[in-house]
């Protein structure tokens, strides 16, 4: 049975948006309608899977805004009402008393209970209305609250189980005037998904196009399944080992990679949070090794476009990232993948970095790359290995 996201990413196949866009639209989608009803327990405290998304692009050729219709009318559609939609601009004070009460449904007429919502803002910099509270506020939201109280000018607002999800576009320019210094260094950056195009699509008027192909049933009916998902979601044995492998060696980059931003610190929620969402995307309760493996690929992979807010102290030079790549490749036994290289060396080089490397590398006649699917493979060739072992005997 195809999921929900390959269903969703084949079903926006024409849009001109790329297939980054409409991925983290579809992770939104899914954090929204699970909201409060699965946790991951970790003892002192839970992990929820609501995210924070800002789909990023200087350019409109990259058609950023296209998620947010097909989201909103899929969170729209009978059955999967369960979440409250925040569209077009407010401010936060509205925001925090719409979540207050419990907001009848316009078709149905019963009441959406609760302060689980989804903020979608086709242009962050106009969503929300001046305030000097918004981005403390806005930060503190991002963790679930049982109950949450605020003094708003007009009285106290008491909150009952606080779930947020945030689906926002922008580009760099107008994204400064959310993402303020505050934001940055307060713990909202670090709280947010920063997503950027990851291909230019050929144009597409869609003018004439086959629209049985729009119908949201198919879509609907499978969300319908992932909003029936409740309570404790756990690892499986191999998922855990996956996962806790790479955080060990996250924790200890901190010293030698530091981060005034929060961004590498707060990494790990936010791939257990992408975790679980894929884990719900398979109709899973247990996060298994192809959940952690591919959440941490995907958290990983944006790397790059915080690079404006000086994630770290420095920027290693081509040199020593070829070192970095030829040494992780040799203690692979001579072989690995380039998923494997991405995952555990995510904060050494980038994708594009490491796809200049490959190139260079495969030149010289110092490694091989074969190609299954999408997956690609690097193995060192002999003469490479004559350079380490020599380097070894040395």
């Amino acid at each position: 049975m195809v999921d929900f996201i390959t269903a969703f990413l084949k079903h926006t196949q024409e849009s001109e948006s790329p297939t980054s866009f409409w991925r983290w639209g579809a992770y939104a989608t899914i954090a929204a309608v699970l909201r409060d009803s699965v946790y991951y327990d970790h003892g002192l405290r839970k992990t929820y899977p609501n995210i924070y998304v800002v789909l990023l692009a200087d350019s409109a050729e990259y058609r950023k805004s296209g998620p947010f219709q097909p989201v909103t009318d899929l969170l729209n559609s009978d059955g999967i009402r369960n979440t409250k939609i925040i569209r077009g601009r407010s401010s936060i004070q509205a925001v925090l008393d719409d979540l207050s009460q419990d907001i009848g449904d316009k078709k149905t007429g019963m009441p959406i209970k609760g302060g689980s919502c989804i903020l979608i803002a086709d242009e962050l910099a106009s969503f929300f209305v001046a305030d000097p509270q918004l981005i403390p506020l806005i930060t503190d939201m991002y963790d679930y609250r049982e109950q949450w109280d605020y003094n708003l000018k007009g009285g106290k607002v008491k909150i009952n189980k606080l779930c947020v999800t945030f689906l926002a576009a922008s580009n760099e320019t107008f994204l400064r005037e959310v993402y303020t210094k505050a934001a940055v260094y307060g713990g909202l950056l670090g709280r947010t998904f920063m997503v950027k195009p990851d291909e230019r699509r050929e144009p597409n008027d869609l003018l004439d196009v086959d629209l049985s192909q729009y119908d949201l049933k198919v879509l609907v009916n499978k969300l319908l399944k992932i909003k029936e998902l409740k309570g404790r979601m756990t690892s499986s044995p191999e998922g855990h080992k996956i996962y806790k492998d790479w955080y060990h060696k996250l924790y200890k980059s901190y010293a030698t990679h530091p981060d005034k931003t929060g961004v590498t610190q707060r990494i790990h929620t936010g791939a257990l949070k992408i975790a679980m969402v894929l884990a719900a995307n398979d109709l899973s309760l247990i996060i298994d090794v192809q959940h952690y493996q591919e959440a941490i690929l995907q958290v990983t992979n944006l790397r790059e476009n915080y690079g404006v807010y000086s994630m770290s102290t420095g920027k290693s030079t081509q040199a020593e990232i070829g070192a970095i790549f030829l040494q992780a490749l040799w203690d692979m036994k001579g072989e690995g993948t380039k998923r494997d290289m991405l995952v555990k060396h995510w904060q050494d080089f980038s994708d594009e970095e490491l796809s200049q490397l490959v190139n260079t590398f495969a030149a010289a006649g110092l490694i091989g790359v074969t190609v299954t699917g999408v997956e690609q493979t690097y193995s060192m060739t002999p003469k490479c290995r004559e350079l380490f072992e020599k380097k070894k005997d040395a």
